[in-house]
Protein backbone atom coordinates (compact mmCIF):
# COMPACT_ATOMS: atom_id res chain seq x y z
CA UNK A 1 0.00 0.00 0.00
CA UNK A 2 1.31 3.44 -0.88
CA UNK A 3 1.51 6.39 1.55
CA UNK A 4 1.00 9.60 1.11
CA UNK A 5 3.01 12.61 2.72
CA UNK A 6 2.02 16.26 3.64
CA UNK A 7 3.83 19.12 4.17
CA UNK A 8 2.98 22.55 5.64
CA UNK A 9 5.39 24.73 3.67
CA UNK A 10 4.87 27.99 5.76
CA UNK A 11 3.76 28.42 9.65
CA UNK A 12 1.22 30.88 10.10
CA UNK A 13 2.22 33.49 12.41
CA UNK A 14 -0.38 31.71 15.13
CA UNK A 15 -0.39 27.89 13.40
CA UNK A 16 0.87 25.56 16.14
CA UNK A 17 0.36 22.35 13.82
CA UNK A 18 3.95 20.33 12.80
CA UNK A 19 5.35 21.85 9.93
CA UNK A 20 7.40 18.43 9.06
CA UNK A 21 6.64 15.49 6.38
CA UNK A 22 4.38 13.04 8.54
CA UNK A 23 2.41 10.06 7.48
CA UNK A 24 -1.15 10.43 6.01
CA UNK A 25 -3.90 7.90 8.28
CA UNK A 26 -4.66 4.82 6.25
CA UNK A 27 -8.32 6.22 5.49
CA UNK A 28 -7.23 9.93 4.37
CA UNK A 29 -7.42 10.19 0.33
CA UNK A 30 -6.66 13.70 0.29
CA UNK A 31 -3.18 15.47 -0.07
CA UNK A 32 -3.78 19.46 1.01
CA UNK A 33 -1.87 21.65 3.34
CA UNK A 34 -3.31 23.99 6.11
CA UNK A 35 -2.43 27.41 3.96
CA UNK A 36 -5.47 28.82 1.93
CA UNK A 37 -5.38 25.87 -1.11
CA UNK A 38 -4.65 27.96 -4.43
CA UNK A 39 -4.10 24.59 -6.23
CA UNK A 40 -5.70 21.27 -4.85
CA UNK A 41 -3.92 17.89 -5.17
CA UNK A 42 -6.40 15.00 -4.85
CA UNK A 43 -4.70 11.24 -3.53
CA UNK A 44 -6.78 8.24 -5.45
CA UNK A 45 -5.68 5.08 -4.22
CA UNK A 46 -5.93 2.36 -6.86
CA UNK A 47 -4.99 -1.47 -6.84
CA UNK A 48 -1.49 -1.22 -8.14
CA UNK A 49 -0.07 2.32 -7.66
CA UNK A 50 -0.67 5.91 -6.88
CA UNK A 51 -2.74 8.27 -9.21
CA UNK A 52 -1.96 11.99 -8.34
CA UNK A 53 -4.74 14.59 -10.22
CA UNK A 54 -3.18 18.49 -10.32
CA UNK A 55 -6.39 20.54 -10.31
CA UNK A 56 -6.02 23.88 -11.91
CA UNK A 57 -8.45 25.73 -9.42
CA UNK A 58 -10.48 24.67 -6.78
CA UNK A 59 -13.89 24.60 -6.86
CA UNK A 60 -15.27 26.42 -3.95
CA UNK A 61 -18.59 28.60 -3.58
CA UNK A 62 -18.20 32.49 -2.06
CA UNK A 63 -21.14 33.66 -0.23
CA UNK A 64 -20.77 37.44 0.50
CA UNK A 65 -22.61 38.53 3.98
CA UNK A 66 -24.28 41.69 4.21
CA UNK A 67 -26.21 43.70 6.94
CA UNK A 68 -29.93 43.33 6.70
CA UNK A 69 -32.16 45.93 8.61
CA UNK A 70 -30.79 46.43 11.88
CA UNK A 71 -29.72 43.10 13.45
CA UNK A 72 -30.45 40.16 10.31
CA UNK A 73 -27.54 38.77 8.19
CA UNK A 74 -28.11 37.80 4.49
CA UNK A 75 -25.13 34.77 2.79
CA UNK A 76 -25.44 35.16 -0.71
CA UNK A 77 -23.56 34.14 -3.99
CA UNK A 78 -23.90 37.51 -5.57
CA UNK A 79 -22.22 41.04 -4.68
CA UNK A 80 -24.10 43.82 -4.21
CA UNK A 81 -22.99 46.64 -5.68
CA UNK A 82 -24.28 49.84 -3.17
CA UNK A 83 -23.33 47.94 -0.24
CA UNK A 84 -19.68 47.57 -1.11
CA UNK A 85 -18.88 51.46 -1.36
CA UNK A 86 -21.21 53.77 0.20
CA UNK A 87 -20.02 57.25 -1.73
CA UNK A 88 -20.08 56.28 -5.26
CA UNK A 89 -23.16 57.76 -6.79
CA UNK A 90 -24.31 54.70 -8.19
CA UNK A 91 -24.35 53.59 -4.38
CA UNK A 92 -26.80 56.61 -3.70
CA UNK A 93 -29.06 55.78 -5.95
CA UNK A 94 -28.98 51.78 -5.23
CA UNK A 95 -29.66 52.75 -1.61
CA UNK A 96 -33.10 55.02 -2.98
CA UNK A 97 -34.27 51.98 -5.17
CA UNK A 98 -33.43 49.69 -1.96
CA UNK A 99 -35.87 52.38 0.06
CA UNK A 100 -38.31 51.90 -1.99
CA UNK A 101 -38.70 48.54 -2.31
CA UNK A 102 -38.54 47.84 1.13
CA UNK A 103 -41.90 50.78 1.53
CA UNK A 104 -43.50 48.33 -0.89
CA UNK A 105 -42.76 45.28 1.01
CA UNK A 106 -43.74 46.76 4.18
CA UNK A 107 -47.24 47.69 2.39
CA UNK A 108 -47.85 44.02 1.69
CA UNK A 109 -46.80 42.78 4.94
CA UNK A 110 -49.87 44.25 6.27
CA UNK A 111 -51.99 42.54 3.56
CA UNK A 112 -50.46 39.27 4.57
CA UNK A 113 -52.41 36.89 6.14
CA UNK A 114 -50.58 35.67 8.84
CA UNK A 115 -53.05 33.00 10.08
CA UNK A 116 -50.97 29.77 9.01
CA UNK A 117 -47.13 29.58 8.94
CA UNK A 118 -45.33 31.62 5.84
CA UNK A 119 -44.61 29.21 3.09
CA UNK A 120 -41.03 27.98 3.03
CA UNK A 121 -38.67 28.43 -0.39
CA UNK A 122 -38.04 26.13 -2.31
CA UNK A 123 -35.31 23.31 -1.77
CA UNK A 124 -32.05 23.54 -3.26
CA UNK A 125 -31.11 27.20 -2.04
CA UNK A 126 -27.62 27.96 -1.93
CA UNK A 127 -27.95 31.20 0.08
CA UNK A 128 -28.27 31.90 4.13
CA UNK A 129 -30.62 34.33 6.07
CA UNK A 130 -29.51 34.81 9.75
CA UNK A 131 -32.45 36.12 11.62
CA UNK A 132 -32.03 37.55 14.90
CA UNK A 133 -35.69 37.88 16.79
CA UNK A 134 -36.53 40.49 19.52
CA UNK A 135 -38.60 39.97 22.15
CA UNK A 136 -38.45 42.25 25.29
CA UNK A 137 -36.67 40.77 28.43
CA UNK A 138 -35.21 37.52 26.73
CA UNK A 139 -32.82 37.12 24.87
CA UNK A 140 -34.22 34.26 22.23
CA UNK A 141 -31.12 32.50 19.99
CA UNK A 142 -30.49 33.56 16.51
CA UNK A 143 -31.94 31.32 13.86
CA UNK A 144 -30.30 30.26 10.79
CA UNK A 145 -32.44 29.46 7.43
CA UNK A 146 -31.42 27.79 4.25
CA UNK A 147 -32.42 30.49 2.09
CA UNK A 148 -32.72 34.55 1.48
CA UNK A 149 -35.50 35.59 3.27
CA UNK A 150 -37.11 34.80 7.13
CA UNK A 151 -39.57 32.20 6.02
CA UNK A 152 -36.98 29.92 4.57
CA UNK A 153 -36.64 26.65 6.14
CA UNK A 154 -34.64 26.60 9.45
CA UNK A 155 -31.36 24.59 10.09
CA UNK A 156 -29.98 25.78 13.24
CA UNK A 157 -30.34 27.71 16.24
CA UNK A 158 -27.62 29.91 17.50
CA UNK A 159 -27.50 30.34 21.57
CA UNK A 160 -24.42 33.71 22.43
CA UNK A 161 -23.20 33.41 26.03
CA UNK A 162 -21.39 36.41 27.87
CA UNK A 163 -18.36 37.62 26.25
CA UNK A 164 -17.98 36.28 23.46
CA UNK A 165 -16.52 32.75 25.33
CA UNK A 166 -18.87 30.19 24.17
CA UNK A 167 -22.03 29.87 21.39
CA UNK A 168 -24.32 26.33 21.06
CA UNK A 169 -25.33 25.73 18.07
CA UNK A 170 -28.89 23.51 18.32
CA UNK A 171 -29.37 21.56 15.03
CA UNK A 172 -31.59 19.20 13.93
CA UNK A 173 -34.49 17.85 11.29
CA UNK A 174 -37.53 19.18 14.59
CA UNK A 175 -36.94 22.85 13.45
CA UNK A 176 -37.90 22.94 10.05
CA UNK A 177 -41.50 21.37 11.07
CA UNK A 178 -44.43 23.19 11.12
CA UNK A 179 -44.94 25.15 14.44
CA UNK A 180 -41.64 24.64 16.01
CA UNK A 181 -40.68 27.69 14.78
CA UNK A 182 -43.32 30.07 14.78
CA UNK A 183 -43.31 33.35 12.58
CA UNK A 184 -41.76 35.30 15.25
CA UNK A 185 -38.80 33.36 14.64
CA UNK A 186 -38.83 31.84 17.92
CA UNK A 187 -39.80 28.38 19.28
CA UNK A 188 -43.28 28.17 19.86
CA UNK A 189 -44.80 27.72 23.38
CA UNK A 190 -46.16 23.97 22.70
CA UNK A 191 -42.57 22.59 22.19
CA UNK A 192 -41.49 24.28 25.58
CA UNK A 193 -39.22 22.61 28.09
CA UNK A 194 -38.58 22.61 31.42
CA UNK A 195 -35.70 24.78 32.37
CA UNK A 196 -34.26 22.67 34.60
CA UNK A 197 -34.55 19.79 32.28
CA UNK A 198 -32.70 22.04 29.54
CA UNK A 199 -29.59 22.18 31.50
CA UNK A 200 -29.29 18.40 32.10
CA UNK A 201 -30.02 18.09 28.25
CA UNK A 202 -28.97 20.99 26.05
CA UNK A 203 -30.41 19.67 23.20
CA UNK A 204 -34.37 20.40 24.49
CA UNK A 205 -35.83 23.49 22.96
CA UNK A 206 -36.73 26.64 25.11
CA UNK A 207 -40.28 28.30 23.90
CA UNK A 208 -41.37 31.68 24.40
CA UNK A 209 -45.00 32.58 24.93
CA UNK A 210 -47.42 35.04 22.68
CA UNK A 211 -48.37 37.72 25.51
CA UNK A 212 -51.71 39.48 25.61
CA UNK A 213 -49.49 42.87 24.80
CA UNK A 214 -46.75 43.60 22.45
CA UNK A 215 -43.73 46.02 23.25
CA UNK A 216 -42.72 48.29 20.57
CA UNK A 217 -40.32 46.77 18.18
CA UNK A 218 -40.75 42.87 18.71
CA UNK A 219 -41.17 40.13 16.12
CA UNK A 220 -43.72 38.93 14.14
CA UNK A 221 -46.15 41.80 14.03
CA UNK A 222 -48.91 40.51 12.09
CA UNK A 223 -48.35 36.83 13.91
CA UNK A 224 -49.10 38.79 17.01
CA UNK A 225 -51.99 40.34 16.37
CA UNK A 226 -53.48 37.32 14.50
CA UNK A 227 -53.13 35.30 17.88
CA UNK A 228 -54.80 38.41 19.81
CA UNK A 229 -57.91 38.35 17.67
CA UNK A 230 -58.12 34.81 18.02
CA UNK A 231 -57.95 34.65 21.80
CA UNK A 232 -60.51 37.24 21.38
CA UNK A 233 -63.07 35.18 19.48
CA UNK A 234 -62.81 32.14 21.65
CA UNK A 235 -63.81 33.81 24.26
CA UNK A 236 -66.81 32.58 25.97
CA UNK A 237 -66.58 29.19 24.35
CA UNK A 238 -67.55 26.21 25.90
CA UNK A 239 -65.24 25.39 28.57
CA UNK A 240 -66.27 22.08 28.88
CA UNK A 241 -64.52 21.56 25.39
CA UNK A 242 -61.92 18.35 25.71
CA UNK A 243 -58.27 20.35 25.89
CA UNK A 244 -56.05 19.01 23.12
CA UNK A 245 -53.11 16.57 23.89
CA UNK A 246 -49.86 17.86 25.16
CA UNK A 247 -47.36 18.69 22.18
CA UNK A 248 -43.86 16.77 23.42
CA UNK A 249 -41.27 19.12 23.87
CA UNK A 250 -39.10 19.47 20.91
CA UNK A 251 -35.76 17.77 20.77
CA UNK A 252 -32.75 18.65 19.04
CA UNK A 253 -30.50 15.76 17.17
CA UNK A 254 -27.19 17.46 18.16
CA UNK A 255 -25.63 20.37 19.72
CA UNK A 256 -22.24 22.05 18.66
CA UNK A 257 -20.31 24.26 20.95
CA UNK A 258 -17.89 26.82 19.12
CA UNK A 259 -15.55 28.38 21.93
CA UNK A 260 -13.55 31.12 22.03
CA UNK A 261 -10.18 29.98 23.04
CA UNK A 262 -7.78 32.11 24.34
CA UNK A 263 -9.24 35.83 24.87
CA UNK A 264 -5.64 37.05 26.97
CA UNK A 265 -3.04 35.90 24.35
CA UNK A 266 -1.61 36.35 21.78
CA UNK A 267 -3.39 33.97 19.63
CA UNK A 268 -7.20 35.92 19.98
CA UNK A 269 -8.21 35.05 16.56
CA UNK A 270 -9.03 31.45 17.32
CA UNK A 271 -12.50 29.71 17.45
CA UNK A 272 -12.76 25.98 18.29
CA UNK A 273 -15.62 23.35 17.62
CA UNK A 274 -15.86 19.66 18.10
CA UNK A 275 -17.94 17.76 15.12
CA UNK A 276 -17.80 13.62 15.03
CA UNK A 277 -14.70 13.21 17.02
CA UNK A 278 -12.32 15.81 14.69
CA UNK A 279 -11.50 18.97 16.08
CA UNK A 280 -12.17 21.94 14.11
CA UNK A 281 -10.32 25.53 14.53
CA UNK A 282 -11.36 29.03 13.07
CA UNK A 283 -7.94 30.74 13.33
CA UNK A 284 -6.31 33.68 11.82
CA UNK A 285 -3.75 33.17 9.10
CA UNK A 286 -1.46 35.37 7.42
CA UNK A 287 -0.53 33.33 4.12
CA UNK A 288 -3.12 35.96 2.62
CA UNK A 289 -1.64 38.56 0.54
CA UNK A 290 -3.91 41.48 -0.55
CA UNK A 291 -2.63 42.54 -4.04
CA UNK A 292 -4.89 45.84 -3.53
CA UNK A 293 -4.09 49.59 -2.93
CA UNK A 294 -2.73 49.05 1.12
CA UNK A 295 -3.28 45.57 0.91
CA UNK A 296 -0.28 45.10 3.10
CA UNK A 297 -2.46 46.59 6.30
CA UNK A 298 -5.14 44.06 5.70
CA UNK A 299 -3.05 40.80 7.35
CA UNK A 300 -5.25 40.58 10.00
CA UNK A 301 -8.56 40.76 8.28
CA UNK A 302 -8.15 37.22 6.94
CA UNK A 303 -9.10 33.78 8.92
CA UNK A 304 -9.70 29.90 8.18
CA UNK A 305 -11.19 26.92 9.39
CA UNK A 306 -8.80 23.95 9.11
CA UNK A 307 -9.83 20.23 10.47
CA UNK A 308 -7.20 18.63 13.26
CA UNK A 309 -7.63 15.35 11.53
CA UNK A 310 -5.57 12.54 14.09
CA UNK A 311 -2.53 10.83 12.41
CA UNK A 312 -1.87 7.20 13.64
CA UNK A 313 1.91 6.49 15.78
CA UNK A 314 4.97 5.65 13.95
CA UNK A 315 5.34 2.20 14.39
CA UNK A 316 8.29 2.25 16.25
CA UNK A 317 9.01 0.48 19.30
CA UNK A 318 10.27 3.41 21.59
CA UNK A 319 7.41 6.24 20.80
CA UNK A 320 5.67 5.99 23.18
CA UNK A 321 8.59 6.65 25.35
CA UNK A 322 9.53 10.00 23.02
CA UNK A 323 7.39 12.93 23.38
CA UNK A 324 8.20 16.47 21.77
CA UNK A 325 6.03 18.78 21.17
CA UNK A 326 5.40 17.97 17.44
CA UNK A 327 3.60 14.53 19.37
CA UNK A 328 1.06 17.31 21.11
CA UNK A 329 -1.17 18.82 18.88
CA UNK A 330 -4.12 19.04 20.49
CA UNK A 331 -5.00 21.27 23.74
CA UNK A 332 -8.01 18.90 25.15
CA UNK A 333 -7.46 16.87 28.22
CA UNK A 334 -7.03 13.35 27.31
CA UNK A 335 -5.13 13.96 23.46
CA UNK A 336 -1.52 14.47 24.39
CA UNK A 337 0.10 12.37 22.26
CA UNK A 338 -1.92 12.35 19.34
CA UNK A 339 -0.65 13.31 16.35
CA UNK A 340 -2.35 15.49 13.86
CA UNK A 341 -2.36 17.25 10.46
CA UNK A 342 -4.65 20.35 9.44
CA UNK A 343 -6.82 20.33 6.11
CA UNK A 344 -8.28 23.88 5.08
CA UNK A 345 -11.77 23.75 4.38
CA UNK A 346 -13.10 27.41 4.43
CA UNK A 347 -11.32 31.28 4.66
CA UNK A 348 -13.19 34.44 5.65
CA UNK A 349 -12.00 38.01 4.83
CA UNK A 350 -13.61 40.86 7.19
CA UNK A 351 -14.42 44.08 5.09
CA UNK A 352 -14.27 47.45 6.32
CA UNK A 353 -17.64 48.41 4.85
CA UNK A 354 -20.66 49.70 7.00
CA UNK A 355 -22.84 47.42 5.00
CA UNK A 356 -20.77 44.31 4.76
CA UNK A 357 -19.83 42.03 6.81
CA UNK A 358 -17.09 40.21 4.47
CA UNK A 359 -16.55 37.65 2.13
CA UNK A 360 -16.74 33.60 3.29
CA UNK A 361 -15.02 31.05 0.93
CA UNK A 362 -16.12 27.47 1.52
CA UNK A 363 -13.97 25.03 -0.83
CA UNK A 364 -16.66 22.76 -1.45
CA UNK A 365 -14.52 19.87 -3.34
CA UNK A 366 -11.86 19.84 -0.47
CA UNK A 367 -15.39 20.14 2.06
CA UNK A 368 -17.09 17.17 0.23
CA UNK A 369 -13.85 14.43 0.17
CA UNK A 370 -13.12 15.15 3.90
CA UNK A 371 -16.73 14.75 4.92
CA UNK A 372 -16.73 11.16 2.68
CA UNK A 373 -13.00 10.06 3.79
CA UNK A 374 -13.22 11.75 7.60
CA UNK A 375 -17.00 12.33 9.03
CA UNK A 376 -18.44 8.19 8.75
CA UNK A 377 -20.42 8.75 5.64
CA UNK A 378 -20.73 6.55 2.96
CA UNK A 379 -18.69 7.91 0.09
CA UNK A 380 -19.86 8.67 -3.30
CA UNK A 381 -19.81 5.66 -5.85
CA UNK A 382 -18.57 7.79 -8.45
CA UNK A 383 -16.06 10.35 -6.63
CA UNK A 384 -12.96 9.12 -8.21
CA UNK A 385 -14.44 9.15 -11.42
CA UNK A 386 -15.67 12.57 -11.59
CA UNK A 387 -12.19 13.92 -10.67
CA UNK A 388 -10.77 12.08 -13.62
CA UNK A 389 -13.28 12.73 -16.44
CA UNK A 390 -13.38 16.42 -15.63
CA UNK A 391 -10.53 17.65 -13.60
CA UNK A 392 -12.15 20.62 -12.27
CA UNK A 393 -14.37 19.47 -10.08
CA UNK A 394 -17.76 17.64 -9.51
CA UNK A 395 -21.22 17.30 -10.78
CA UNK A 396 -24.06 19.89 -10.14
CA UNK A 397 -26.56 17.52 -8.27
CA UNK A 398 -23.93 16.06 -6.20
CA UNK A 399 -22.48 19.43 -4.60
CA UNK A 400 -26.12 20.37 -4.32
CA UNK A 401 -26.47 17.50 -2.11
CA UNK A 402 -23.80 18.34 -0.07
CA UNK A 403 -24.92 21.42 0.90
CA UNK A 404 -28.34 20.01 2.40
CA UNK A 405 -25.84 18.34 4.77
CA UNK A 406 -25.43 19.00 8.47
CA UNK A 407 -21.67 19.03 8.44
CA UNK A 408 -22.02 22.49 6.13
CA UNK A 409 -24.74 24.17 7.91
CA UNK A 410 -22.50 23.80 11.00
CA UNK A 411 -19.59 25.66 8.67
CA UNK A 412 -21.57 28.26 7.72
CA UNK A 413 -22.74 28.67 11.72
CA UNK A 414 -19.63 28.81 12.93
CA UNK A 415 -18.37 30.98 10.74
CA UNK A 416 -21.78 33.24 11.61
CA UNK A 417 -20.50 33.16 15.23
CA UNK A 418 -16.97 34.37 14.55
CA UNK A 419 -18.55 36.75 12.80
CA UNK A 420 -20.98 38.24 14.82
CA UNK A 421 -18.66 37.87 17.60
CA UNK A 422 -15.82 39.94 16.18
CA UNK A 423 -17.94 42.41 14.74
CA UNK A 424 -18.96 43.32 18.75
CA UNK A 425 -15.69 43.02 20.07
CA UNK A 426 -14.42 45.77 17.53
CA UNK A 427 -17.84 48.05 18.32
CA UNK A 428 -17.06 47.08 21.83
CA UNK A 429 -13.60 48.48 21.66
CA UNK A 430 -14.13 51.25 19.46
CA UNK A 431 -17.03 52.70 22.12
CA UNK A 432 -14.39 52.49 24.97
CA UNK A 433 -11.63 53.96 22.89
CA UNK A 434 -14.67 57.01 22.45
CA UNK A 435 -15.10 57.42 25.62
CA UNK A 436 -11.58 57.27 26.89
CA UNK A 437 -10.77 60.08 23.89
CA UNK A 438 -13.91 62.33 25.53
CA UNK A 439 -12.97 61.69 28.47
CA UNK A 440 -9.60 62.83 28.26
CA UNK A 441 -10.28 65.84 26.14
CA UNK A 442 -12.80 66.81 28.58
CA UNK A 443 -10.09 67.11 31.42
CA UNK A 444 -7.80 69.35 29.28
Amino acid sequence: MSTGFLRDNRIDDDDDFNARPIHLPPRSTTTVTSRIPTKTTHHIPTTTSTVFLDLPSSPHSTYHIYHDRICHYTLGPTSEPDKEDSFTPAAKAARKARRAARKAECAAAKQKDWSHYPADEEEGAVEFFLHSPHLAFFNPPRVLRAGSTKSAPPVALIHNSFLWRRWSIQLGAVLAEPGVIDPRGVVGWRFNSDKGERKKDTRLLGGYKVRNFRWWGESGKGYVKEIHRRRKENTGENLKTASPAPTPPALADQVIYLTWTSPFSRHTRRYHFRYQEIDFYWKGTGTVRETRFCGSWCRFNHVKLVAAVPLPSPPTANHSQQKTKEDVKLRGKGREGVRTTSICLAKYTSAVTPLKCGKLVLYDDIMLHFHQTHLHSQPHPHFAEQISSRGSGFEDDTLAEFKKTRFYHVVVATAMCMVIGDKQKRETIRKILEIAASEGGGNA
